[in-house]
């Protein structure tokens, strides 16, 4: 059957095949060709938005945010490596930091039923109270989740990969205190007497 092309304004512009109405009567009598089945991935529930293991990212991200220990202790997978730094590093940031904010963007997320990992980038500012020294990161990573063994419906941390936001902010270390101000030369007190005069001599001595 011979086409021609037709630009469709209604598309934009766009140029659509056309058939003549005369080899569209021929090939009337012709059965349609089958299509090929359309393959399509299994729509996990893990994955739609507001879901347990979207608000276990959530909360995890929270917990970070404002340096609740206790909160990320819960977070996180007892047999993730190094899962005790999440808490530490967070805790001790929140104890000496004047300020400190932490940000997520552009999050995308992959599903099963029993595993679900989260791509972000992150942005980390922290200003140190004693110096008022600013640490600015920023990264790309992504959070493994998996469902809890003895709590089904439970989502934990198990895994972190790339630019890990846990990492201690980048600041050189702080200052030694200072050491109290000597005083100025010449007011230091001497034994009798004070402001480096001495005493008189006492009553009824020999010159």
């Amino acid at each position: 059957m011979k086409k021609t092309l037709l630009r469709c304004a209604a598309a934009g512009g766009l140029v659509l095949p056309f058939w003549p109405a005369a080899a569209l009567a021929q090939d009337a009598g012709r059965a349609p060709a089958a299509k090929p089945p359309v393959r399509t991935a299994p729509a996990y529930p893990e994955c739609v938005p507001g879901s347990t293991a979207h608000q276990a990212f959530e909360g995890l991200v929270r917990a970070y945010r404002e340096g609740d220990g206790a909160a990320l202790r819960r977070a996180v997978d007892p047999r993730m490596a190094s899962g005790d730094a999440v808490a530490e590093t967070a805790m001790a940031e929140r104890q000496w930091a004047l300020e400190r904010s932490f940000q997520v963007q552009d999050v995308t997320s992959q599903c099963s039923s029993k595993a679900a990992a989260f791509q972000f980038r992150w942005d980390k500012r922290t200003v140190r109270a004693q110096d008022r020294r600013t640490s600015v990161q920023s990264g790309a990573g992504q959070f493994l989740f998996v469902e809890a063994e003895e709590q089904p419906g439970s989502w934990r941390l198990i895994a972190v990969s790339g630019d890990s936001p846990f990492r201690a902010a980048a600041l050189p270390p702080a200052p030694p205190p200072r050491a109290p101000a000597a005083p100025p030369p010449g007011n230091a007190p001497t034994q009798g007497g004070a402001g480096g005069v001495p005493p008189p001599p006492p009553t009824g001595a020999l010159n």
